[in-house]
């Protein structure tokens, strides 16, 4: 059964490039996108759910921490990856916050489809 992944990015360039990333990366995958919080919600909200979000914290109309306790309200199965330039430190605030695992937007390309594998195995991830 396909995988359905969100990537929420406000850049268009992360966006393309992360979908065909795991497109090549990870076989039976469906992947959404969203440019905005408001956007996140109203899919998380509207859509079948969604097996992993990978977020991005830093997109118009985020409300920081609190934008991953929101997710999990809705759907609290919904694995969130908070996906980052911000550091390590940053991170551990949002998986206390709720979110499964963090990813470093500077990670290498096989770093990526890692770290979604990881997320559905239920491993917190830093890279």
């Amino acid at each position: 059964m396909s995988k359905k992944i969100l990537i929420a990015d406000d850049h268009d360039i992360v966006l393309t490039g992360t979908s065909l990333i795991l497109e090549s990366k990870i076989k039976d995958i469906i992947i959404d996108t969203a440019e905005n919080y408001i956007e996140v919600l109203e899919k998380v909200i509207t859509s079948l759910p969604y097996d992993l979000i990978i977020l991005d914290i830093n997109m118009p109309e985020s409300k920081n921490k609190k934008m991953i306790s929101e997710i999990k309200e809705i759907r609290a199965e919904t694995k969130i990856l908070i996906f980052s330039v911000h550091d390590e430190s940053v991170a551990l605030q949002y998986i206390q916050e709720g979110a499964d695992g963090y990813l470093n937007k500077l990670s290498k390309v096989e770093e990526i489809a890692e770290a979604v594998k990881k997320c559905w195995k239920k491993a917190i991830i830093t890279l």
